[in-house]
């Protein structure tokens, strides 16, 4: 069986965006996620914008913040369309405050 080739960019983008999305739909910053993290807000920023790559161990610590497990399972079209969303989720967010 053929496993089809993920570009670690697009998923590493995706599952950044999947955080922000997290941090606007619970009202936090990045700098509220850090302090809860123990980290800075230049490491969760590095992350986020993809200036360092997320490894296991930092997307678990950000779950646990966050309150969520990490999706199992979620295939390159659910990535996809997070990622085509992000600007509508960011409005309906928006206009629920």
């Amino acid at each position: 069986m053929d496993i089809p080739a993920r570009s670690t960019t697009d998923l590493s983008r995706a599952v950044a965006t999947e955080i922000r999305v997290l941090l606007l739909r619970r009202n936090m910053n990045q700098a509220q996620l850090a302090e809860r993290m123990g980290v800075n807000e230049v490491w969760v920023s590095r992350r986020l914008r993809g200036a360092q790559q997320l490894d296991l161990n930092d997307l678990q610590r950000i779950a646990d913040v966050l309150d969520v497990a990490i999706a199992h399972g979620m295939t390159d079209t659910d990535y996809s369309r997070l990622y085509e969303r992000f600007d509508e989720i960011v409005g309906e967010v928006g206009k629920n405050k």
